[in-house]
Parts: C-alpha cells; structure tokens; sequence
C-alpha cells in the first residue's frame, strides 16, 4: 500500500477523534442573553369583612287605638314593659263604665306583640280589655280573664281575623282564644293556669260553642288536608265533566284522584 493512501485513511480515522476532542477541552459557551429585571410585588391579601348578623329584634312597632285614643310604643316581644308604658297600656286599657284601672299581665302583652309582629303597619284597636266586674257561669263562679288583666278583645284593621285567629291558637299554648263573628272581633287571653280553651260565640250573649271546627283544623294538619280534600270533593262534585277532565289528568300526571270525586259510570 502506498504511503500516502495509508495516511489519507489515517486521516479520515483520526478526523472524528480530534472533533470530539476539541469539544471535550473546549466547550462552546453560549452568549449572555440580557434578562429583564424581575420586581417581585408582595402579595396584599385583603381580609375578608367578618360576618356580622343581624340582631334579632327584641320589641315590635305597635299602634292600639280605642275609639279616639291612640298610642303608638315600642312593645317588648315577651311582654315585660317598663312600669311606665305598662301605665300608658292600662290607661288605654281600663273599663270604660267605671274607670277601672288594671295593668296588663305580661303574657297578655306578648300575645299582643306577636300580633304586630305578624302584622306590621296594621293598626290594632282595642274592643274590650279590663273590666269593673268578672262575668260569672251559670253557677256563679267568676271566671272573666278581663277581671285580672289577662285578656283583651280586639280588631287587627286591614286584615282578615279568621286568619289571626286560626295562626294565635295554632302557635301559642296557656291560651284562650274565643272567636265572634257577629261583632267582628277576637278575644285572647294567657291563662297558665288551666287548659287551652277555644269558642266561638255566634250571636250576642248566645252560650260558647267551645272546641269548635275551626280550632281543631288550626291545630291538626291531618284535619286540615281532610278538609282540604273534602272542600275538593264538593266542588268537582258539582260537574261530572269537570269531574271526569280532572281524573284523566291526575292519571296522565300520576297524582292522586283520592279527592276527585269520580262520576260513576252509567252501565
């Protein structure tokens, strides 16, 4: 072989090593690339605002009137005013005959508060509250809760009082709530001391029909959705198409037809 093909393969052997050589001894060193200066902000977290509840009402607005009086007060929820309004509710409150004074028991008041909660803006008057002489039973035995200051008759303006009565005698116990239609008011009365009662009264001085249908409707939802459904019967009773449509319906919706009064077939 000649000398200079040899040291041409030589060459072309050697070319590679000597490559790899000069990047091991002298890596290559990549240019600065200018970075712009970095501002780290610090984080400002801003504090949620605590939660503050509303504070629960203690006293309700109330306006009572008694033909021309009127007195405007802010009445505690539980009744216990300060002797001075308490002076101000009893002059309001005394028998109009004899002039006899007598101030409110509490409870009595907290009824009345509960009232004007329930009714906002809705003027209370004032039919009848206490009394110079207890009324007595047929046996004599005084039982007037207007005697002692517990109870009052009264008109809530504006508002339908079979409902005022219906919603008294379904939230509050160690009362008495007596309902006269003819008069067109509602008498309540606390009384700790004996049971719950419930009357009405439907003509002038006629005997109390005590525990009637509308108390155990007020206290009773099974009552209530019996009734409901009763009211229900009646009135598609009065059309057997009517009657008819509405079972078709109810059916195609999957509801009940318990109070749909169904037409009998003729056969």
């Amino acid at each position: 072989m000649k000398a200079n093909q040899l040291r041409a393969r030589h060459a072309v052997w050697l070319a590679p090593c000597v490559c790899l050589a000069v990047l091991v001894l002298y890596p290559a060193k990549a240019e600065p690339v200018s970075q712009p200066d970095v501002v780290h902000m610090p984080v400002v977290r801003t504090p949620s605002p605590p939660i503050v509840e509303a504070p629960v009402p203690t006293t309700v607005h109330v306006v009572l009137t008694r033909g021309h009086k009127r007195l405007e007060l802010e009445l505690p929820l539980d009744g216990k005013v300060s002797a001075t309004d308490a002076d101000e509710i009893a002059r309001l409150m005394r028998c109009p005959e004899s002039g006899r004074t007598r101030r409110i028991a509490s409870g009595t008041l907290a009824l009345l508060a509960d009232v004007a909660a329930r009714y906002p803006g809705h003027e209370i008057e004032v039919v009848s509250a206490v009394r110079a002489e207890p009324e007595r039973s047929r046996e004599g035995i005084k039982h007037s809760k207007h005697w002692d200051g517990h109870a009052i008759d009264l008109i809530v303006r504006d508002a339908k009082l079979t409902e005022v009565r219906d919603v008294m005698w379904k939230n509050h116990r160690d009362v008495g709530i007596g309902w006269y239609p003819t008069s067109g008011f509602i008498h309540l009365d606390y009384r700790p001391d004996v049971h719950d009662t419930s009357w009405t009264q439907a003509r002038p001085n006629a005997d109390n029909q005590y525990n009637p249908r509308w108390a155990r409707l007020a206290r009773d939802p099974d009552a209530q959705r019996a009734a409901s459904c009763a009211k229900m019967r009646r009135f598609f009773a009065t059309s057997a198409t009517l009657s008819t449509l509405a079972v078709s319906i109810a059916d195609s919706l999957g509801y009940s037809t318990a109070c749909i009064a169904r037409t009998p077939r003729n056969s």
